[in-house]
């Protein structure tokens, strides 16, 4: 009796800390491709500054 109620809310704790987990990384994921994107526009515009600058 003890054992079957305290499984389902272990599993619950587990399930909400899976759900926070993969929040976490989707956030980390879309922040790295941000700033990948982010870095290419600066570089790009760079690049198109200097090439503007020589002629």
């Amino acid at each position: 009796m003890l054992l079957s109620q305290l499984l389902p809310r272990k599993t619950l704790g587990w399930t909400f800390y899976k759900n926070k987990l993969t929040i976490h990384i989707n956030n980390l994921i879309l922040l790295a491709i941000s700033d990948l994107l982010l870095a290419t526009c600066y570089l790009l515009l760079r690049r198109d500054s200097e090439s503007f600058r020589a002629t």
